[in-house]
């Protein structure tokens, strides 16, 4: 896995598990305003997971490569 890809791998895990915990803020504890923080985690989360800018291998396309081997 080349650098540009471990970062995006790294910053996507970091997105995603904040967003996940702003929406369960927003659902169990009746914090209505995280979920713009959550859904905008998820976003780029999503960002990081398919970013395939500068010639960098996106972490989507790394994984369908390893589950196709």
């Amino acid at each position: 896995m080349a650098n540009g890809t471990l970062t995006n791998l790294i910053i996507c895990i970091v997105f995603a598990s904040l967003g996940f915990m702003c929406l369960i803020g927003a659902i169990f504890y009746g914090a209505w305003w995280h979920f713009f923080t959550g859904g905008g985690s998820l976003i780029l989360a999503w960002a990081n997971f398919t970013d395939e800018a500068y010639g960098v291998e996106s972490v989507k396309h790394y994984l369908q490569k390893k589950i196709k081997r």
